[in-house]
């Protein structure tokens, strides 16, 4: 990402990204593509946290295929026109035919490309993996989608509450970027670890309510 134009500069799959990467994201403020530090890799294949499953495949109307699991959410825009809708976060699950993406720019306000179809993948063994970013977010094929996905164990089902959620994590990353690079992989293996320890039934039952009362102050 060329942080000068906030243009992409080359393309790369997921799988390729790592912490300390740049990649083009979607500042929710301006409406416009920006370039977003990634300070943390989960289900990676270099993190001991692998995870693999079923995705959906939302494809539009200008040609545009974005394959995402169903609680991961992606930016659509619903009523008004492109500048001034109303764009949201939701869950791909949530997708509907008629939705538009919405398809930020560096020098406009973000267009919308309009769904033709939401279907689930033929196999559900695919490697999935998310990169986490700054500005949580992310533009894929072209589209802005959020880096976060609902997470049942600690009971996160919105977009924003999960970003604010991680804010530790990312001063974390900016404190060690100027002051200790060599520790920037830290917010990688402390969410990794976390991830594996929260599946747990009964773990995943303490932290839901932990993370209900402390989402409801601003963080």
């Amino acid at each position: 990402c060329d942080r000068a134009t906030a243009t992409a500069v080359a393309t790369a799959p997921l799988r390729d990204v790592r912490y300390g990467d740049y990649v083009l994201a979607y500042d929710e403020r301006t409406r416009k593509t920006a370039c977003s530090a990634v300070y943390a890799t989960v289900h990676d294949a270099d993190s001991g946290n692998a995870a693999r499953g079923g995705v959906l495949a939302v494809r539009t109307a200008g040609g545009r295929l974005v394959r995402l699991t169903a609680n991961h959410f992606v930016f659509v825009v619903r009523g008004g026109s492109e500048c001034d809708g109303a764009a949201v976060a939701v869950a791909a699950a949530d997708v509907r035919v008629g939705d538009r993406l919405v398809v930020p720019g560096h020098e406009r306000c973000d267009s919308g490309d309009v769904v033709v179809s939401v279907a689930a993948s033929a196999r559900d063994d695919v490697e999935l993996m998310t990169a986490l970013t700054m500005h949580g977010t992310i533009i894929a094929n072209g589209a802005a989608a959020s880096t976060m996905a609902t997470y049942a164990p600690l009971g996160v089902h919105d977009h924003a509450a999960a970003h604010r959620a991680l804010a530790p994590a990312r001063l974390f990353y900016a404190l060690a970027e100027h002051y200790a690079p060599s520790l920037r992989f830290m917010p990688t293996l402390v969410l990794n670890a976390a991830d594996a320890l929260l599946r747990p039934t009964w773990l995943g039952a303490v932290a839901t309510r932990l993370f209900s009362a402390a989402s409801t102050s601003s963080f």
